[in-house]
């Protein structure tokens, strides 16, 4: 068995594309998953695969989504062992103030060097090969590199989690 976890992209957000991780969990264990966890309602999902090809897993779970649930979910996939390499790389230590931007794939050099010409003198990023560190001192809310901007920017869909969430389901996939 392979562990992975996942980040639905856009879901619980604001009143479209609502769903109770009672049934995100049921869904993916009628897809074949198992020892499915949910954590809070901004679609994380850590669980087992039969199957090691991560782009064979997210097609089946975004298939699988869109049919039970009747829209698009995007479903940006990494291994657990990827979340932890991915929490070691992070260059903002342990700030409370530290965003990862997941790629759903490898971005284009040319709009990664578009990303990296903007400077703010409040904000920081490192870009990292799928995931991009953002430090924002006055909150994510406010952010200048949004996730909104980084998907344009790098026409790629993208999902941002702050460094707790990150570490919280590290902890939990070793739980399991």
């Amino acid at each position: 068995m392979y562990k992975y976890i996942g980040l639905l992209r856009g879901v619980n957000v604001g009143k479209q594309k609502q769903i109770k991780m009672e049934k995100l969990t049921s869904i993916m264990q009628e897809l074949g998953f198992k020892r499915v966890v949910t954590y809070i309602r901004s679609g994380n999902i850590i669980f087992e695969a039969l199957e090691q090809d991560s782009q064979r897993v997210t097609n089946t779970m975004e298939a699988g989504l869109n049919i039970a649930l009747g829209y698009e979910v995007k479903v940006i996939l990494r291994s657990v062992e990827e979340f932890k390499q991915i929490l070691i790389k992070n260059p903002f230590s342990e700030d409370k103030d530290t965003y990862i931007t997941f790629l759903a794939d490898k971005a284009d050099k040319k709009n990664l060097e578009v990303i990296a010409s903007y400077e703010k003198q409040d904000e920081k990023i490192l870009i990292g090969d799928k995931e991009i560190y953002i430090y924002c001192p006055k909150g994510y809310g406010r952010a200048f590199y949004s996730n909104t901007f980084l998907e344009k920017k790098l026409k790629l869909p993208t999902t941002t989690r702050n460094l707790n969430t990150v570490i919280k389901l590290i902890t939990l996939a070793k739980e399991e």
